[in-house]
C-alpha cells in the first residue's frame, strides 16, 4: 500500500519543497544544469507512481461500489420487511 511515499507525504514534502520528491528544483536546475537521462528517469518513476495509484484507486473503487450495491439492497429489504 505504501507505493514508494504516501500521498500525505509526497504533499507534505511538495509544500516544504516546492518540488515533487525525486524531481531537482527549479533552483538546482539553474544552477547546476539539466540532466536529460535523469530528468527523463524521474519522470518515468512519476509515471509509474500514477500508474500504480490509479490501479490501486480503481480497485477501492470497485470494492465500495459491490459493497454500496450490498448495502443498497439490504436496506430495501428491511423497508420491504416493516
Amino acid at each position: 500500500r505504501d507505493l514508494h511515499l504516501s500521498i500525505r507525504r509526497q504533499r507534505q514534502m511538495c509544500i516544504r519543497d516546492s518540488h515533487l520528491p525525486g524531481v531537482p528544483s527549479a533552483e538546482n536546475v539553474a544552477s547546476q544544469g539539466l540532466d536529460l537521462t535523469g530528468m527523463q528517469m524521474a519522470q518515468l518513476e512519476k509515471i509509474e507512481e500514477l500508474t500504480l495509484r490509479g490501479i490501486a484507486q480503481h480497485k477501492t473503487i470497485i470494492s465500495q461500489e459491490a459493497r454500496i450495491d450490498r448495502l443498497e439492497a439490504l436496506v430495501e429489504r428491511l423497508v420491504e420487511n416493516r
